[in-house]
């Protein structure tokens, strides 16, 4: 029979036989946050449109897939559409710039953007991410990046490559724009319709076109290496001696960029190896200038973000059993004693109570089915244990606790 209403469009239902997957996958992540010492926080789901604008430049994907509307005081409301935004407003309205000038922050949370649904990317969608304030050295880049690894290895992925780059300061980009846009205007020509749009208001999303006509082209682009300064270079060179010094592997992209306008200094991306145009877990980077621009002290910081439903795809975990320690009761519907429920409770045992008008044989099979270690038949007083393969009666009180400490 089919639902009289349907999902919106790119949006999913996450159901009981997903959702132990789901919750065993962020829980890891959860432990791994605490073990890098990191606090949760959690921003609302809406915000000003202008938060965004103003962060992630008006002319880019972001920006231009919100959610949006006005309000009824005329005010420009939308879904958030990425994490960092919200992150940096919270850490300045919230003062932590005094109370705990070197904050590191995670999240877990829903965003939404209206671009068309593909594989692994929804129009509500979730992300895992951590964000630091207070540090501009290359050591603290290094623990996000080690940070992030450690969370694709905690989900079991496996054939995955680290990509890093720098792609400077303010300066040094407007530097380098203006060659690069230069040498796309000679080379119009050969591109891709695409890449041709961004010329003028975004040329360096070109960088990381996946058209092949681009991607050939952009071989003889300039570099932003050959655009550094001095000590952007030692700054790059330190984070590579870092990931050397934690053994992690990683190749040099130059010409990696991130989607916003705020990155600056040393980016990085994780990738899985295969030949899907979607296949980035995981982007991060500095974004030096951002807590100044609105409206906070001058701050250090680098973060990344991963996309949850993404990894998850790639991911060789296996599901736990939710239900493996709990009690399938199957009850002949009529006159039953439910006061075993009350000493299942006190005793902090999880159980799963059959009230359908199924015959005991229908739930015995659907308790082994479903993987219940235990199938309680209250009618008869009998437990039976799935895993022993042994029948044991039992009487009301203490026995029932005995039998399950047994």
């Amino acid at each position: 029979m089919k639902s009289k209403y349907q999902k919106v469009k790119g949006t999913f239902d996450i159901t009981p036989e997903n959702i132990s997957g789901w919750t065993d996958a962020k829980n890891k992540l959860y432990e791994l946050a605490e073990i890098f010492g990191y606090k949760e926080i959690i921003t609302p789901t809406i915000e000003y449109k202008e938060l965004f604008e103003h962060s992630a430049g008006e002319d880019v994907d972001v920006t231009k897939e919100m959610f949006s509307w006005t309000d009824l005081n005329d005010k420009s409301i939308c879904l958030k559409p990425e994490m960092t935004a919200p992150v940096v407003r919270a850490f300045i309205e919230g003062g932590f710039y005094r109370s705990d000038p070197l904050s590191k922050f995670f999240y877990f949370d829903s965003l939404f953007r209206r671009e068309k649904p593909q594989k692994g990317r929804q129009r509500q969608f979730h992300q895992f991410g951590v964000e630091v304030f207070g540090s501009y050295s290359s050591e603290q880049d290094a623990e996000v990046i080690l940070f992030a690894l450690e969370a694709i290895k905690k989900l079991q992925i496996k054939e995955y490559n680290l990509k890093i780059n720098n792609i400077g300061s303010g300066d040094t980009r407007i530097l380098f724009v203006k060659h690069l846009k230069q040498f796309l205007k000679d080379k119009k020509s050969q591109l891709s319709p695409s890449a041709i749009e961004k010329i003028e208001s975004n040329p360096l999303r070109i960088l990381d076109s996946k058209y092949s006509e681009d991607i050939e082209t952009l071989r003889d682009a300039p570099k932003i290496s050959n655009f550094l300064s001095a000590e952007e270079k030692d700054n790059f060179s330190n984070l590579q001696d870092h990931l050397n010094s934690l053994e992690i592997k990683f190749s040099i992209n130059t010409s990696l960029v991130r989607g916003l306008d705020y990155y600056n200094g040393n980016v990085f991306e994780i990738v899985q190896n295969d030949n899907r145009s979607q296949n980035a877990l995981c982007g991060g980077g500095r974004y030096d200038s951002l807590v100044q621009q609105f409206g906070g002290p001058k701050t250090g910081a680098v973060g990344f973000a991963a996309g949850f439903e993404r990894m998850l795809l790639a991911s060789k975990l296996n599901a736990v059993n939710s239900n493996k320690e709990k009690i399938y009761v199957g009850l002949h519907l009529g006159n039953n004693d439910l006061s075993f429920i009350k000493e299942l409770v006190e005793m902090n045992q999880p159980f799963f109570i059959d009230t359908s008008d199924k015959s005991i044989k229908n739930k015995f099979k659907k308790s082994q089915k479903l993987g219940f270690s235990i199938f309680l038949d209250l009618e008869s007083r009998t437990i039976f244990n799935h895993e022993s393969k042994k029948e044991t009666s039992f009487k009301k009180g203490s026995y029932l606790k005995d039998f399950l400490n047994s």
